[in-house]
């Protein structure tokens, strides 16, 4: 099968949509498919940039377009791209904000049907619009519902096999009678090697990690008491790692965790052999992501993958007519009372899905559409 994936950007290390295309257009390649990338809207760069990609070793063809060059000109060197790779599928990964500073992409379902016509087109819905948890303001309920109309306007035109990667949005694009298939997100960070690990005996180190975007909100002084309590309880130290750009809010927590005598250190980017050697030994895994968004966590997920339990300390987010039976499964709901050893215990037991696996049901269903 010969697919073309098109995103944003992609910026390695700087985009996460385009870290997970190149991931996946290369587990393609390896399992005996043509694959390439097209960058639509990339900000890191001037021009235009015909390249390869190399991921786990192995090359992508790529196509890279500045956010700088006109929409004319952006879409005649894609449609030039697209003749000459001649895939049978066309790949949208969509986010908003991607494509449009605003998230307002106008007329993108218009420019892709024209340089993609009389290709089969499948959509990753990644993201959807804002405006969507049951406490946002006004503005960002009416700027969610013009992004709604811009994402139906992209389905009419493009007639797509769509897939998404929480049952969040499965269910919101339900709503108005799409026909939406979950494909859940592999880590943003491959498995360099296994590790055996196991929960260190008491009195010893306990080392819980921060990895990625850290949200606002989230309820760190209770947090922050309940490992306290857990620490003094079982006689063992506590040490906090965070990896990579964590945002401003990384500021926060880190003085909070201080301020309760653990020990932390503050790591900045690394290379994804070093981040996948801190997960494997480390024993807890943060989230601050909301619990029904944290299906699109590509760091989450990265836990997942590396048998890392997750825990989730994030403000509330909710929405209340959404199904409770559809959240999701295997990640733990900070309440005073969580850090416990039922959850450190789960250190070896967690199941994920691989970027193998996670490839080969993608193919499955675009094969059953031909």
């Amino acid at each position: 099968m010969k697919i073309t994936f098109i995103c944003g950007s992609l910026a390695p290390g700087r985009d996460g949509v385009g870290d997970y295309t190149r991931r996946l257009a290369a587990e393609l390649i390896r399992q005996g498919h043509q694959s390439s990338i097209i960058a639509l809207n990339d900000r890191m760069l001037k021009d235009v940039q015909i390249t390869s990609q190399e991921t786990e070793g192995t090359q992508v063809k790529v196509l890279r377009l500045s956010a700088k060059l006109c929409s004319k000109k952006r879409f005649l060197e894609a449609k030039n791209f697209i003749e000459v790779m001649n895939p049978e599928w066309l790949s949208l990964q969509y986010v908003p904000f991607a494509f449009q500073n605003k998230g307002l992409p106008f007329g993108l379902g218009r420019r892709l049907a024209r340089i993609g016509k009389g290709r089969k087109w499948h959509i990753m819905f990644h993201e959807l619009w804002v405006g969507m948890e049951d406490e946002a303001t006004l503005k960002n309920k009416v700027w969610g519902r013009i992004q709604t109309l811009l994402i139906l306007n992209l389905v009419k035109s493009l007639n797509p096999f769509i897939h998404t990667q929480t049952k969040l949005y499965q269910w919101q694009l339900g709503r108005f009678g799409l026909d939406v298939k979950y494909l859940p997100l592999f880590g943003n960070i491959p498995i360099i090697k296994r590790v055996s690990y196991k929960l260190n005996s008491k009195g010893d180190r306990l080392s819980i990690i921060f990895f990625g975007n850290i949200h606002y909100g989230a309820p760190i002084e209770e947090f922050c008491k309940d490992l306290k309590q857990y620490s003094m309880k079982e006689n063992i130290k506590i040490k906090v790692d965070f990896i990579g750009k964590c945002s401003n809010e990384q500021s926060t927590w880190s003085s909070k965790l201080k301020a309760y005598g653990f020990v932390v250190c503050e790591n900045g980017e690394m290379s994804e052999n070093m981040i996948s050697e801190y997960l494997q030994n480390s024993h807890l895994g943060i989230s601050t992501t909301p619990i029904l968004l944290a299906e699109k966590s590509g760091t989450i997920a990265a836990m997942r993958e590396h048998s890392l339990p997750v825990l989730c300390v994030s403000r509330s987010w909710d929405i209340q007519k959404f199904p409770k039976d559809r959240l999701p499964v295997g990640i733990n709901i900070f309440h005073p009372g969580m850090i416990n050893d039922t959850i450190l215990e789960q250190r070896n037991t967690v199941i994920a899905n691989s970027l193998q696996k996670v490839c080969t049901d993608f193919l499955n269903t675009l094969i059953l559409k031909n």
